[in-house]
């Protein structure tokens, strides 16, 4: 490598090889492109955040007395520009219906405890097409070839205990 020139660096966002800026001295991780720069940005505002907390704080108050200081401000914005009440309720929607699925799902834990007893590491769940499928690891006994034929009863006893209608957690227990 001759005097100056400056080796190839891999993108910690991309993955992808690019050629630094020299006046950076080594120190740039991240190349040019705007998704890397914008990830990047992300990240740096963030760990401000983190080491900052009191002044994240100090905003969120200016914030608290700038909305009483204004407090037609959103409705009068929305009756402006009736595009963005359509499209703030189209994102609400679908926000609250992945936050019911993911705290379905993680209810629906359980179950998997009672099917398995202290074997977790035999099986887990997975969502497909709005149910919960049970799948079978490879450290699992279940998982050799005529398994489940055999065992299919002891499934058909614990489900047969479990109430109708309701998810049964034994994490009090």
């Amino acid at each position: 490598m001759r005097q100056g020139q400056v080796r190839r660096k891999r993108c910690l966002n991309c993955n992808e090889l690019f050629n630094p800026d020299r006046r950076t001295k080594g120190q740039q991780r991240y190349c040019s492109k705007d998704e890397c720069q914008t990830r990047r940005q992300r990240l740096n505002e963030e760990d401000w955040r983190i080491r900052n907390p009191d002044c994240a704080a100090y905003q969120q108050e200016q914030t608290r007395q700038w909305f009483k200081t204004h407090p037609e401000y959103s409705q009068q914005r929305r009756r402006e520009n009736p595009d963005l009440l359509t499209k703030n309720r189209d994102d609400t929607r679908l926000r609250m219906k992945n936050m019911r699925h993911e705290a379905m799902f993680d209810k629906s834990k359980s179950i998997l405890t009672q099917l398995t007893g202290n074997n977790t590491d035999k099986c887990y769940l997975t969502r497909g097409c709005g149910w919960l499928i049970a799948c079978l690891t490879k450290a699992s006994p279940l998982s050799r070839r005529g398994a489940l034929a055999d065992n299919r009863f002891q499934f058909k006893r614990v489900m047969n205990h479990l109430p109708k209608g309701k998810l049964y957690d034994l994490s009090e227990r």
